[in-house]
C-alpha cells in the first residue's frame, strides 16, 4: 500500500474518533469557511534568500537577530540577513529545532545517521557541537526537543518505523549522552513533529491527513489525541505538512493550497484560529519559529523558489505553566518482572530482626506468583504459586518447629489467601498452605495484629465486599476462618491495618478512603475519611499503607489516575498534609513511577542508603529504557523534607 494511501486511510479511521480541534463558528458552515480563510495577523512579510531547506531568526550579540540555516548540502550556516555568512560548519544535516530561550539547537546528520545537539556563540561567529548521539538504526523523519518542568531535556526522534523515539539527554559540562527512554506508535505518513514547551504537548502531523497531540512526559500513556484534519473534516484544507509550535500557537503547513494555519491550545483543547495565505505558486516545504528582539519569526521554506518567505508575528504572552505536585526521585529499582503487560501489582517490606540491611522487598506479579527481591534490587527467589495480587507481612510464628514471620498473599488463580513462611537465618519463603475464601473475584488484601492478640487478613472483593478471617500460624498447618463481612459501595483494592490503634484503612477507587475498626467486633459500617478532592487525593485510590514515626505516623495512598501520591496524618482528623510525585532519577538511571498499583513504607532504619525507611511503590509504566514492570524505593526523608513532615 502506498504511503499516500495509508495516509488517507488513516485519516478516514481518524475521523471517527475525533475529540480536537473546535472553532468559534462549530455548526455554522458559512462562518466556519469564512473563518478558514481569515488572515492572521502578520507585522511584515518578506523573502529571504538563504541557504539550506531549514532555517531559524535567533537572537544576535549585538541586538537584533542573526540567521541560522542548515541543508544537507550547505551544512550549516549562521548568517546575516543580507547573505554575509559569521560561520559555516561543513557537515550534511537535516531539521532544526531550539529550545524558546535559543540556548540548543538539535539537527539529524544524513550521512553518519546521527543526531547533533549544538549551540551558537554569536559573538564569536561560533557553531559549538556539544552532543552527537549514537548512530540510528531506523530513518529519521524529523527532531524536536523538549524541556520539562524539571528542566530536564529530551530529544524526540521521528522514525520511519512508526515510532517517536524519546531520548533524554544527561550530563553537563560537555560531557552529554543521550539515554533511550520509550517509544510512541505514529502513524504511516507522520513525517513532523513539534512540541508546546508550555503544556508538554508532543505534535505529530500525518502527511495530507491529521495532526494528533502526545503527552510529551515520558511517565504518561503512549495514546494519542486528534488536534485537527484535512478537509472536509477539518480545517487544514488539502491537509497539514510541517509544523512548529511555541507556548502559544501551533503553526500548521498546507502545500495543496499554499498556507499557514493557527491554531492555539486552551485549557479545553485546541482552538482553530485561521490561516495565512501564502504565494499561489508557492510549494511551502518546512517552518520554523524563531524569536529575537521579543519578536517571533516565522520562517517557511519554499522547495521550489529555493528561498524562505519570513512572517513577523505580533509579540504573545505566554500562558503561565499549570501548577504541578512536587516530586522526590526513587534511589533504588528493582529488577523489571518477567512478565510482559500489567503484571507487577503490590510491595511489601519484610524487616530483618537482627540486619536491617538484609532486609527483603516481597513484590507481587498478578501473572505469575511473587518475587522476593534484596535491598538493591536483585531478585533472590521468586514463587510461581499462581495470579498473587496483594501482599502483606507480619512478624511472630511457628513453622516446621522454627521460629518465623508471616507473608500472605490473595491469590486470583485459586480464589485463596496464600500464606508464606518467612525464614530469618536463610531469608527465604516457604509456601505453606492456601485459605480458602468464596469471593467471586479475590482481589486486595492486608494483614493485622493487634498487641498481644491473633493474626487476622482482610480480602476484598470487586464488588465492594470485605472479608475479615482469622489466621492461624503456628505448626506445620497453617489456616483461617472468615470472622467478618462488610463492604464498601463500589471497587476497592488497597488496605492498611493499624495494629496500635486498632482500625482499618479500606480505599474505594473512584470515591477515597474509609475507616472501620479492625477487630472482628466492631461492626459493618465504615466511614469515609479522606474523598478524593482532586487537591490532595485523586482517583483512583489504590495502595495504602501507615508509615510509622518517632513523633507522629502517616498514612500514604497512591493515585493512579494523576501518577501521584497523597499523605495524611494516620490519627484523627486524619488531616491532609499533601501530594507529591515520584520522577526522573536521570542520575541514578531511574525512572519515575505513574499508574501505581500498591505501595508499602516502613520507618525501620535499613542501613545507610535508607536510614529513615522507605516507600516502596509498584512503578505502573517501566521507561528510562521501555520495559516490563518493576517497583521503585525513595527514602522516606526525602518525602519528609519534601512535605515539612515531623
Amino acid at each position: 500500500m502506498s504511503k499516500g494511501l495509508y495516509a488517507r486511510s488513516a485519516l478516514v479511521l481518524s475521523v471517527l474518533a475525533v475529540t480536537g480541534c473546535t472553532s468559534p463558528a462549530d455548526g455554522d458552515d458559512a462562518t466556519a469557511d469564512a473563518l478558514a480563510h481569515q488572515q492572521l495577523a502578520v507585522e511584515n512579510e518578506d523573502t529571504l534568500a538563504l541557504a539550506g531547506e531549514w532555517a531559524l531568526a535567533v537572537e544576535g550579540d549585538q541586538g537584533g537577530s542573526v540567521l541560522l540555516s542548515v541543508g544537507e548540502n550547505s551544512g550549516a550556516r549562521l548568517q546575516t540577513a543580507d547573505g554575509n555568512t559569521l560561520a559555516h560548519w561543513d557537515r550534511p544535516l537535516e531539521y532544526l529545532d531550539t529550545l524558546p530561550d535559543g540556548s540548543l539547537f538539535a539537527s539529524y546528520d544524513s550521512s553518519a545517521r546521527k543526531p547533533v545537539l549544538y549551540g551558537l556563540d554569536t559573538e564569536a561567529g561560533e557553531i559549538e557541537l556539544l552532543l552527537e548521539g549514537g548512530a540510528t538504526d531506523y530513518g529519521v523523519e524529523d527532531v524536536c526537543l523538549y524541556r520539562d518542568h524539571d528542566e530536564a531535556l529530551y530529544l524526540f526522534m521521528l522514525g520511519e518505523d512508526y515510532r517517536a523515539h524519546q531520548m533524554l539527554v544527561t550530563g553537563s559540562d560537555g560531557q552529554y549522552a543521550l539515554r533511550p527512554v520509550r517509544e510512541l506508535p505514529t502513524p504511516p505518513g507522520g513525517e513532523y513533529c513539534a512540541v508546546d514547551q508550555a503544556s508538554g504537548t508532543l505534535y505529530v502531523s500525518e502527511e495530507d491527513a491529521t495532526v494528533y497531540a502526545y503527552d510529551a512526559s515520558p511517565e504518561t500513556s503512549l495514546s494519542r489525541s486528534t488536534v485537527d484534519l484535512a478537509n472536509p473534516w477539518g480545517n487544514l484544507g488539502s491537509g497539514p505538512r510541517d509544523l512548529v509550535s511555541d507556548r502559544v500557537e501551533l503553526f500548521i503547513l498546507e502545500r495543496g493550497e499554499p498556507s499557514v494555519h493557527s491554531i492555539r491550545r486552551e485549557a479545553s483543547g485546541h482552538r482553530y484560529q485561521g490561516r495565512r495565505a501564502l504565494a499561489g505558486d508557492a510549494a511551502p516545504e518546512t517552518v520554523t519559529l524563531g524569536y529575537a528582539n521579543g519578536e517571533r519569526h516565522l520562517l517557511v521554506f519554499d522547495e521550489e523558489a529555493g528561498r524562505y518567505t519570513r512572517l513577523q508575528l505580533p509579540a504573545a504572552e505566554a500562558p503561565e505553566r499549570p501548577e504541578r505536585l512536587p516530586e522526590v526521585r526513587a534511589s533504588m529499582q528493582t529488577e523489571v518482572v518477567p512478565s510482559p503487560g500489567d503484571a507487577a501489582d503490590d510491595p511489601a517490606v519484610w524487616v530483618h530482626p537482627g540486619e536491617p540491611a538484609q532486609s527483603l522487598i516481597l513484590g507481587t506479579n498478578k501473572r505469575a506468583g511473587l518475587h522476593v527481591y534484596d535491598l538493591d534490587g536483585r531478585e533472590r527467589q521468586f514463587i510461581g504459586n499462581g495470579r498473587v495480587n496483594n501482599v502483606d507481612v507480619r512478624y511472630g510464628a511457628s513453622f516446621n518447629g522454627q521460629e518465623v514471620d508471616v507473608a500472605a498473599a490473595t491469590n486470583r488463580t485459586t480464589g485463596t489467601i496464600s500464606l508464606y513462611a518467612i525464614e530469618r537465618d536463610t531469608r527465604e519463603l516457604a509456601l505453606v498452605s492456601e485459605v480458602p475464601t468464596d469471593l467471586n473475584e479475590i482481589y486486595g488484601f492486608c494483614l493485622y495484629q493487634p498487641e498481644g492478640g491473633p493474626l487476622y487478613g482482610f480480602a476484598n472483593d470487586k464488588d465492594g465486599t470485605f472479608d475479615q478471617f482469622r489466621l492461624s500460624v503456628d505448626g506445620d498447618e497453617w489456616s483461617g476462618e472468615r470472622v467478618r463481612r462488610f463492604s464498601v459501595p463500589s471497587q476497592p483494592e488497597g488496605c492498611v491495618a493499624d495494629d496500635q490503634w486498632e482500625r482499618l484503612f479500606v480505599g474505594e477507587e473512584a470515591e477515597g478512603i474509609h475507616v472501620i475498626g479492625a477487630n472482628p467486633d466492631d461492626g459493618t459500617d465504615t466511614e469515609m475519611v479522606a474523598p478524593i478532592d482532586n487537591e490532595v487525593l485523586f482517583a483512583d485510590v489504590e495502595g495504602l499503607n501507615i508509615y510509622r514515626g518517632d513523633k507522629r505516623d502517616y498514612l500514604v495512598a497512591s493515585a493512579q489516575d494523576n501518577n501521584s501520591f497523597a499523605v495524611y496524618e494516620a490519627t484523627p482528623p486524619f488531616k491532609p498534609l499533601g501530594a507529591f510525585r515520584i520522577g526522573m532519577n536521570p542520575g541514578a538511571g531511574i525512572d519515575g513511577a505513574s499508574e501505581t498499583d500498591g505501595l508499602f513504607a516502613t520507618s525501620a532504619n535499613l542501613g545507610p542508603d535508607f536510614p529513615e525507611g522507605m516507600l516502596v511503590v509498584q512503578d505502573g509504566r517501566k521507561v528510562m529504557p521501555q520495559g516490563n514492570q518493576n517497583f521503585k524505593a525513595v527514602p522516606w526523608e526525602r518525602i519528609r523534607e519534601l512535605l515539612l513532615l515531623e
